[in-house]
């Protein structure tokens, strides 16, 4: 196919963007050319991707080390039954490819880490985000500002999403909205979610990264959150903290693993109305309180004080002071430090019956 004949079928399959106004030859001819990274091929990153490679983005990497669930399929459209087990980054490319071979989608089956991160993200002009834990979206914030590439990233939670360009030119970055991460966080299999909330923030996504990539009025400087149980929806101007994002560098991996909320099983979790009712009752409990000395002087509920570190390096002799068929409740500002001890303790086969608090002390 000669050059001439690839640019009228072009013309041709892309005329309805093409004739949107401000869009035109320009911003196809743009769209074209670029190069895009998406981390992540779950509920985020199949319906943007698909959106992506269809409006005649030419060069797309997927970067995702998991394989197909069953559980994925309400949410993660790209995918079918015959996939489960087999690589999403894979999987994702070669349906993506069968549909226009003329698209360059390059699967890279691999989980993001602070080791790889620089070699899979530097050669694009967009990293787009559909992660779903802590560890990854600060690391994409720290790699995207160490490079110059702009971050575009989502989150999704029960009905609402939230949107942002983080990292272009001046504008705020991911810290800057978010310095630290919560102390505990539900996910998809704890608090649920409807495929089409992870389908509409993915294609939302899509959208901004098109309008991005083809020089559009686009998101830039601000957060989009939807509410898709009420159909409310708003947009932040986001506040850059230059002090903040000067300090910014890339962390080993241990930092950013240290970011993720310890996953705990819920019947080792206590909420706060259950905490003070068996404290009310008198049933036999003791209270630990995982801070540091500081913390626990400035607000506690009563308890020993241990802090974590000190807990977890000589656990099995401190337990050995406790009763076997005592209730031990552990507790912190946020809930974290707490479920971390926790499930610790379980994974080194400690049969006490412990608990967290769950939210911390902020929730009591």
């Amino acid at each position: 196919m000669s050059k001439s004949e690839l640019n009228e079928t072009l013309a041709k399959q892309f005329s309805r963007q093409i004739a949107l106004q401000g869009f035109g030859d320009y911003g196809q001819k743009r769209l074209s050319s670029s190069r895009l990274v998406i981390v992540g091929a779950g509920g985020l990153g199949c319906p943007a991707a698909l959106y992506l490679a269809a409006a005649g983005v030419k060069s797309i990497s997927i970067i995702d080390g998991d394989s197909v669930e069953l559980t994925n399929l309400h949410r993660q459209t790209l995918f079918s039954k015959s996939h489960i087990g087999s690589n999403k980054a894979e999987v994702a490319a070669k349906i993506l490819g069968d549909r226009d071979p003329s698209s360059k989608i390059n699967p890279i089956p691999e989980f993001i880490n602070a080791d790889n991160a620089k070699r899979l993200l530097s050669d694009h002009q967009l990293i787009l985000d559909g992660t779903d834990n802590f560890s990854s979206k600060y690391l994409l914030n720290d790699i995207s500002l160490n490079l110059g590439i702009p971050l575009l990233s989502a989150s999704i939670q029960g009905y609402q999403l939230q949107i942002a360009l983080f990292n272009e030119k001046n504008s705020a970055s991911y810290r800057c909205l978010f310095p630290e991460p919560p102390e505990s966080a539900p996910n998809c299999s704890e608090n649920g979610i409807l495929g089409p909330v992870a389908g509409v923030a993915g294609c939302i996504q899509a959208c901004e990264a098109i309008k991005f990539l083809a020089d559009v009025e686009h998101l830039g400087g601000q957060m989009l959150l939807y509410n898709l149980l009420t159909h409310e929806n708003k947009k932040i101007k986001l506040q850059r903290n230059d002090r903040l994002v000067q300090s910014t560098k890339v962390e080993s991996q241990e930092y950013y693993d240290q970011l993720a909320p310890e996953r705990v099983n819920p019947e080792h979790l206590v909420s706060a109305s259950t905490l003070r009712t068996m404290v009310e009752s008198g049933e036999n409990i003791k209270l630990i309180d995982v801070r540091t000395k500081e913390e626990h002087l400035s607000k506690n509920i009563g308890g020993d004080l241990i802090c974590k570190e000190d807990f977890l390096r000589d656990s099995r002799r401190i337990l050995s002071e406790y009763s076997p068929n005592q209730k031990i409740v552990f507790y912190c500002e946020r809930g974290l430090r707490s479920a971390s001890v926790v499930s610790a303790l379980k994974k080194d086969g400690i049969t006490h019956c412990l608990f967290s608090l769950q939210g911390g002390l902020e929730s009591y």
